[in-house]
């Protein structure tokens, strides 16, 4: 895929001031379309597999879409889910129905800009990534490491640091490192890196925003510091991994947690300590 996608958001709405508003994010954000009827809506969901689609609370023949929502979320887990609504619209209080049936975000399209609509793609893409991703990885780790994993890979947190996951698990660090120690596991930077090298890997490949701005939303200071860490991480270069996809980064990684781990090593933005260490 490289630094194209496949189509990234598609839409069923039921009024023309959502169209309006998500067809202009749409040509400004990625490629998709809007759809004007149910079962075309739910063809491309099924066989496009949109990143994100963008749902009213009302489908263009005036039926609820809360059943539609609850599909989507069920059959396909790595699609973003985003409500909207006019603020005039007397369906509006649909919207936390929406998200009851698993909506990523909520939004009212008269009040979003384009950076607003923007940010809340990226946000419900990234959760659905991340949800996905571990449920990939959850067979491959321990019961009694789910916490700490799920921590690393399942959830939306940024890119926390070993201090900020030792504090979740509420164990202090050189506890963190024993634990890991005596169970086989590689140490918690470790882990961290491999969560950082999964979340750049699927950002880059799934969107068309330059090397830098990618660089910047994965914390790194420089789209330099980012084709280092991952050159250091797997010996390619952004790009180059994104090509072959998250499937390999995957592979790598369930290899580290068998313990063959002799060709990684983990390494910061900064040169001066490892992804984690602050």
């Amino acid at each position: 895929m490289g630094g194209e996608t496949r189509t990234s958001i598609i839409g069923l709405l039921d009024t023309d001031a959502q169209r309006t508003a998500v067809v202009r994010a749409v040509a400004a954000l990625r490629s998709g379309k809007i759809y004007h009827d149910t079962f075309e809506f739910v063809g491309d969901v099924r066989f496009g597999a949109p990143a994100c689609v963008v749902v009213g609370t009302m489908d263009p023949k005036g039926e609820s879409t809360v059943p539609l929502v609850g599909r989507i979320t069920r059959d396909h887990p790595r699609t973003g889910i985003i409500a909207v609504c006019d603020t005039t619209s007397p369906s509006i209080q649909q919207l936390m129905h929406l998200a009851r049936a698993g909506g990523d975000e909520v939004m009212l399209t008269s009040m979003a800009s384009l950076a607003e609509l923007s940010a809340a793609v990226d946000r419900a893409c990234a959760r659905r990534r991340a949800v996905s991703d571990w449920q990939r990885i959850a067979p491959h780790v321990p019961t009694q490491f789910h916490d700490l994993f799920e921590f690393c890979f399942g959830s939306t947190n940024g890119h926390p640091s070993v201090e900020a996951l030792a504090n979740y698990l509420d164990i202090d660090r050189s506890t963190l490192a024993s634990r890991l120690r005596t169970a086989g596991l590689p140490p918690a930077r470790t882990i961290l890196s491999w969560s950082r090298l999964l979340s750049v890997t699927e950002t880059v490949a799934e969107s068309r925003m330059p090397l830098e701005q990618a660089a910047l939303r994965a914390g790194f200071s420089s789209a330099s510091r980012l084709r280092a860490f991952t050159q250091r991480m797997v010996g390619m270069g952004p790009r180059a991994l994104a090509n072959v996809g998250a499937e390999y980064v995957f592979d790598k990684l369930f290899r580290v947690l068998a313990g063959d781990d002799s060709d990684e090593r983990p390494v910061s933005d900064t040169g001066s300590r490892e992804v984690g260490e602050r």
